[in-house]
């Protein structure tokens, strides 16, 4: 839809040439970062996961059998008892397998009923944001292609509130929509058009100081310099990221 609306206002704007270009530019950067969040986070998640499943088979399997092998042997040495009973749950879950089906089966299905409804998916989408692990990021890279939106929209001489309104098509996440339109009411009420995203307490000073006078001057140098920025912050979120799923399961 973005790539649509560039050509459109470049056959208006008679600068079918230009845009075109800012529209491949677009979509191949957009596909660059997913490309680089997927390779840098799926290897990673998939570590931690199989980290996780590894400490359930011991639960269920090495544990009892380990403290089978110290009674035999006469050691008087005893796990601590949470462990024993953790696994003896596990142990339980694992004979009981279909009981565990049927509730995880339940549990999705009430789930998808949950996010089906609209107020359900904007405190899903919400909770996308707000989670410790993930949030931040998510949030920076979708206020990352909303910016670069708005800047190739710019660059083709359109209004920032038009700018805005083409913009909301980047996202799926309802609650970053209701913050697109809570800033083209800003644009139209004389107020600062990020105020709604800097309310979130998510997005540097620096980056936030950049758009102000970017949008204001409608200075495309500008904001080019925002968009460097935030490509930075993203890296140095995704390097946190990294630092954090590793120390989640060895708590675990």
């Amino acid at each position: 839809i973005i790539y649509i609306n560039l050509i459109k206002t470049g056959e208006l704007t008679k600068s079918i040439d230009s845009s075109l270009e800012y529209a491949i530019s677009y979509l191949e950067n957009e596909e660059k970062i997913r490309n680089k969040v997927r390779h840098v986070l799926i290897p990673n998640i998939l570590a931690f996961f199989g980290i996780i499943l590894m400490l359930i088979i011991a639960i269920v399997i090495v544990i009892p059998n380990l403290q089978e092998i110290f009674r035999t042997y006469g050691i008087n040495v005893y796990l601590p008892k949470f462990v024993l009973y953790l696994s003896r749950l596990f142990r339980a879950m694992v004979q009981n397998w279909y009981w565990f089906i049927i509730l995880f089966v339940l549990a999705v299905m009430i789930f998808i009923k949950w996010i089906s409804e609209e107020s359900g998916r904007y405190k899903y989408d919400s909770l996308k944001y707000k989670n410790f692990i993930f949030g931040k990021l998510y949030f920076l890279l979708d206020f990352f292609f909303l910016v670069r939106s708005i800047y190739l929209n710019i660059r083709n001489k359109m209004r920032l509130e038009d700018a805005l309104e083409i913009s909301k098509q980047v996202t799926k996440n309802t609650y970053m929509t209701s913050l697109i339109e809570k800033s083209i009411n800003n644009v139209y009420t004389g107020k600062p058009w990020f105020d709604s995203f800097d309310n979130e307490k998510v997005l540097n000073p620096i980056i936030l100081e950049l758009l102000k006078k970017g949008t204001k001057a409608k200075s495309v140098h500008t904001l080019e310099i925002a968009i460097q920025y935030m490509d930075k912050e993203i890296e140095k979120e995704m390097s946190r990221t990294l630092k954090i799923l590793p120390e989640i399961s060895y708590i675990f």
